[in-house]
């Protein structure tokens, strides 16, 4: 494998692991982000959660109709707020909690109820409002004249009218009280029958007593249903206040769960980073290790071959077994020492022959033993003199030719 092609290999290799490196810590670094302003959204709903439960205690306090539409309106504005985060994060809480969506649909549902009474209760207290007016005129118009007429038993029984109206108005507010109450002034209006006066005055006295008469059931019944209507109050603001602290139990297990998951997250990113980290200082140093080698011991051995070479040892061979670019110029380095070699072999040839011949006979001899060189070492034809060469090539031809 060629050199630029390892280098190659080893610069991808590190850039892979760079870029996992990259990726893993943004990836789990967002998904810790993410995970973080869920725990603040979802704690952000939770105090939404627990203002509006205020918002619907200081609703119930309300004693006319428009406090109780202000407030009824930054009731809804928060719920808006509540509405937005929840769909927001709507998955993941699912996810997380199997009942956090019903209560939360459950609590919605309560405190509409509670909303929606507290409207009803306030037309009512309007309503008594005005009849308390008209029935406390009556009543105290019916005493005042009724104590005129000298009769012990009838103002006792005014008296005890008046007990009863206070009692199941302001006291009691219930169906039996109210009943003694009607039933007082029917006594009253039987007295009133048998009283010692004109008939006049008793049709003018009584026509009141029927008027008062028909407004104490009517009431009556208003401060019943309103009485009903604070204890249903009571019972759905504790119910509200159950499903709130359901609501913070959820809210906590989602956080802690979320915490738990960034916490894990946070380790398996150090130590799969730790990881990757050993693993490609690891990688690098061994393909460093492994390049180094393959470069410098073949230039080693090229270069100790290269001191023998300068010293005429020409017959040391240069033999690398690598296919890089070390490999062609360790072939090249050989080819040439061969070359040398074969050169330096026919000079020493035929300086042996000029030495001990001289004339044709020397010529012929130098002919013949270029020609055993040529047989044992096709290659050195390429460096002899061009006439001797010439010479063999036809002598060559000819015996090809009487063959």
């Amino acid at each position: 494998m060629r050199i630029g092609i390892k280098l190659i290999i080893s610069f991808l290799l590190i850039t892979f692991l760079l870029i996992f490196v990259g990726i893993f810590g943004f990836t789990t670094s967002n998904t810790i982000q993410k995970n973080d302003q869920v725990v603040i959204e979802i704690i952000e709903i939770e105090k939404l959660l627990d203002d509006s439960l205020v918002q619907v205690l200081q609703l119930i306090e309300t004693h006319d109709l428009d406090e109780y539409y202000r407030m009824r309106s930054e009731i809804e504005q928060i719920r808006i707020e509540f509405d937005s985060l929840y769909k927001k994060n709507k998955e993941l809480i699912n996810s997380l909690s199997d009942t956090f969506e019903e209560d939360i649909a459950e609590f919605s549902e309560v405190s509409d109820d509670i909303i929606n009474v507290q409207k009803k209760k306030l037309t009512q207290q309007e309503e008594f409002a005005e009849k308390y007016v008209f029935e406390k005129e009556s009543r105290h118009s019916i005493r005042n004249s009724l104590e005129l007429i000298d009769d012990i038993k009838l103002r006792g029984d005014i008296a005890l009218m008046e007990y009863y109206s206070k009692e199941t108005l302001f006291q009691y507010q219930d169906k039996t009280h109210l009943d003694k109450w009607v039933n007082s002034i029917e006594i009253v209006k039987e007295d009133l029958r048998q009283a010692n006066i004109s008939r006049l005055e008793k049709e003018s006295f009584l026509i009141v007593l029927n008027s008062y008469g028909e407004l104490a059931p009517e009431i009556g019944k208003i401060v019943i249903e309103q009485k009903r209507i604070e204890v249903d109050e009571r019972e759905k603001i504790e119910h509200l206040t159950e499903i709130i602290k359901k609501l913070e139990l959820d809210e906590e297990k989602m956080t802690s769960s979320i915490k738990y998951e960034n916490e894990s997250l946070s380790r398996t990113t150090y130590y799969t980073l730790l990881g990757v980290i050993i693993v490609s200082f690891l990688a690098s140093t061994v393909l460093g290790a492994y390049i180094a080698n393959s470069v410098s011991k073949p230039l080693q051995k090229l270069t100790e071959v290269t001191k023998k070479i300068s010293k005429g040892k020409l017959n040391t061979t240069c033999k690398i077994d690598s296919k890089d670019e070390v490999g062609e110029l360790a072939n090249s380095f050989e080819n040439m020492r061969v070359g040398l070699k074969d050169r330096n072999d026919l000079l020493n040839s035929l300086l042996k022959t000029f030495r001990g011949k001289s004339g044709g006979i020397a010529s012929i001899l130098v002919k013949k033993n270029i020609k055993e060189l040529v047989k044992k070492n096709p290659r050195i034809i390429k460096i002899i003199p061009n006439s001797i060469s010439k010479s063999i090539k036809k002598e060559e031809k000819i015996k090809k030719v009487f063959r």
